[in-house]
């Protein structure tokens, strides 16, 4: 995990993000590069049979 305290914050919901429900999350890689998305909305792509 990243070693700054922000970064830990988002990922495990803590301090001001506590009462920020995160019901989604997505992630991807390109050329080396990483990004993730944390969402409070439930991702309902696609949609359950």
């Amino acid at each position: 995990m990243e070693k700054r305290s922000g970064h830990n914050a988002v990922m495990i919901q803590q301090g001001a993000l506590t009462s920020t429900p995160m019901k989604a999350m997505a992630a991807g890689v390109y050329k080396g590069y990483a990004c993730v998305w944390f969402g409070q909305q439930v991702d309902t792509y696609p949609p359950s049979s």
